[in-house]
Parts: structure tokens; sequence; C-alpha cells
């Protein structure tokens, strides 16, 4: 038997390192030569970097925070990890997102945390699209 508690950790600190890089702060540097914390409302996600360093910015940015999101987990469920593990895996970019060590422990907010919310099994895809949530939209 592996020792899961182990694997869970670092599944948890690949997926906060993941999670924690400021992908709005570099993209809006790259894109418009902008440090994105210094305009609009200050905060490193898509919605302000569309706002300050264009459409294409905040594409790049809205799909790089989703994968940040998506593949520590993904990484982990094929590599044949177990649950626990899985699931340490998908809160690791969530945390990371939140809390950025490159932005003084302060994050964006939780755009990272969608994928790793919906499992990526096909259970869990299928009630997501049935339209059974609370609002009744899927």
């Amino acid at each position: 038997m592996r020792p899961v508690v182990l694997e869970a950790a670092v599944a948890f600190l690949l997926g906060y390192a993941a999670g924690s890089v400021p992908l709005g702060l570099l993209v809006a540097y790259l894109f418009a030569g902008i440090d994105i914390r210094r305009h609009g409302t200050g905060n490193v996600g898509a919605a302000n970097v569309r706002e300050h360093a264009g459409r294409a910015a905040a594409a790049v940015v809205a799909l790089g925070v989703f994968l940040q999101g998506l593949l520590p987990p993904l990484a982990a469920r094929l590599l044949g990890a177990q649950e626990e593990v899985v699931a340490a895996a998908a809160l690791g970019p969530v945390v990371g997102y939140g809390w950025s060590p490159f932005l003084g422990f302060r994050g964006a907010g939780r755009s990272g945390s969608p994928p790793a919310r919906r499992r990526p099994s096909p259970r869990g895809a299928s009630w997501c699209c049935s339209g059974r949530t609370r609002s009744g939209r899927c």
C-alpha cells in the first residue's frame, strides 16, 4: 500500500504551484506592457485584463486559468492516483490561485475552481449537463 497522505501532500503542493502563477499579470505585461495590478480594479483576473489589455489577452488568461485548475487533477487521475490524491491535486490550484505567493498571498478569486469542482468523469459530466442545478439552469 502506497503512502496516500504523502502522495496527496505532493499532489496538493504541485497543484498549488501550478495555480499560484499569476497568468493575468504575465499576459497583461506581454500583451500590453502594463502591470495589471495598477489598472482598473487591481485584480489579475481575465475581466480586468480584458478592460486594459484587450480581448485576446483576456482569452489567454481565461483559458490558462481554466487549465491551471484542470490539469493537476487530470494528470493525477491519468497517473492512476487514488481519489484522495486526485482531490488534493484539484484543491491545490484553487488555493494557489486564491493565495499566490507571487502576489503577496493575495490572489484573483476563484476562476481556477470550476474545473476542480467538475470531476473529469462521465457521471459528473452527465449530472452537470442534465440541467439539475439549484437554479434550474445548466
